[in-house]
């Protein structure tokens, strides 16, 4: 989203503005932002530019400039949104808790918590990196801005707006996380609006201390692996022709290889399938349990659209080999044939379902849709195809 020019002029023209009596008193805080508010929205508003452009660097350098000038903690959150745009997880962590640690009582602190716990994350798993010196320095830097700001959008919209005027927090910056500096006048509860404190928080993550894994610009994407295994389980329902075989239960073993690209994985590899398939011949009084083994190349392909939460569909090719008709008499076949062992057949399968990440190894993965079809030629002539569809559940390690 853009920052329109009208909402940063009529920041400015309020920043300007003279306090009212009830601001006046709050002027006398010895927390009150100090320097030249005037320069400093100067400043601040060719970053806005900057940042409208992507340019985050630019931007960066413009509100550090500002703040010196003038120092509002709302610049210190600005900062640290622009740093989050170039995926530059540790100075975005410390921009953001600098920011909470001189305003404890921002209006926007369960949003901007959320920030940290994104960068934190990203943080951790970039993989083989090191970590990070402590990002943060508590205590000192900063003084802590009371003065109350008006209102902006709900969004990481943010604001530069100055503490001691009315309304002076962002504008129409968005959600989505492509814009962060509104300095439009009057908007619509902006996040970065020091206000009254409806959102005092604890100390905890205000102090900016504490050590962050990863280098200074991860990468989005997720850490490699070099190996997945998964397996899974649930029950079947398999159509052989005219027999009724009722519900019976699956088993499935994976393996593959993930290859991370962004927000989804390819995953080459195979899979094993396991259908028992008990029979009964009330005539005969025979009995047995037949099996039905897939033996399929396997490619997986997820798609993350939430923090661990990935869609995943998958499709197989293979050999369905149905082993255990050795008996004479057994449903499957003519009434006089046995095979002599197993009998293999073609075999597709496909499977549409959601996985969510434990932790970065460790996924639990439900497959409410699965199909598989297989020619049956080989059996009894009233079974031409063997098709099941079944409903599953599991788990999955990646290396």
């Amino acid at each position: 989203m853009i920052v329109r020019s009208s909402s940063v002029i009529l920041a400015c023209a309020v920043l300007l503005s003279a306090a009212s009596p009830a601001l006046a008193q709050e002027d006398q805080s010895p927390d009150k932002p100090s320097g030249d508010k005037k320069k400093a929205m100067q400043i601040y508003n060719k970053g806005v530019v900057q940042y409208n452009l992507g340019r985050w660097q630019q931007a960066v350098e413009l509100w550090e400039q500002a703040y010196e000038v003038f120092d509002a903690p709302e610049f210190l959150f600005n900062i640290g949104q622009a740093y989050r745009q170039q995926r530059n997880c540790e100075r975005g962590l410390f921009f953001y808790r600098r920011y909470l640690a001189t305003k404890p009582n921002a209006p926007n602190r369960s949003e901007v918590m959320k920030f940290i716990a994104e960068l934190e994350k990203e943080c951790s798993e970039k993989a083989g990196s090191g970590t990070g010196g402590g990002a943060t320095a508590g205590g000192a830097g900063g003084t802590a801005g009371t003065g109350k700001t008006g209102s902006g959008d709900q969004s990481t919209g943010g604001a530069t707006g100055q503490p001691g005027g009315d309304t002076t927090a962002g504008g129409e910056a968005g959600r989505d996380q492509r814009a962060v500096t509104g300095a439009g006048g009057a908007g619509d509860q902006s996040d970065v609006g020091a206000g009254d404190g409806s959102d005092a928080g604890g100390d905890g993550e205000a102090d900016g201390e504490g050590d962050v894994e990863g280098g200074a610009t991860p990468s989005p994407e997720r850490p490699p692996h070099l190996f997945a295994v998964r397996i899974a389980g649930g029950p079947s329902f398999p159509s052989l022709g005219p027999l009724d075989v009722g519900t019976l239960v699956s088993f499935n073993l994976g393996a593959g290889h993930p290859i991370n690209l962004g927000q989804i994985v390819l995953e080459p590899g195979a899979l094993v399938t396991y259908t028992p398939v008990p029979w009964e011949v009330m005539a005969t009084d025979k009995s047995g349990t037949a099996g039905l083994t897939g033996l399929l190349a396997n490619v997986g392909v997820g798609y993350e659209f939430l923090p661990g939460l990935s869609g995943r569909a998958e499709a197989g090719v293979g050999a369905l080999i149905f082993s255990g008709l050795t008996e004479q008499g057994n449903p499957f076949l003519d009434e006089t044939d046995v095979a002599d062992g197993a009998i293999p057949m073609f075999h597709v399968r496909g499977a549409l379902g959601v996985e969510y990440a434990i932790t970065k190894n460790i996924v639990v993965e439900a497959q409410p849709v699965v199909f598989s079809y297989s020619p049956s030629r080989p059996l009894r002539a009233e079974i031409d195809k063997i098709t099941r569809f079944e409903m599953l559940i599991g788990a999955g390690y990646r290396m």
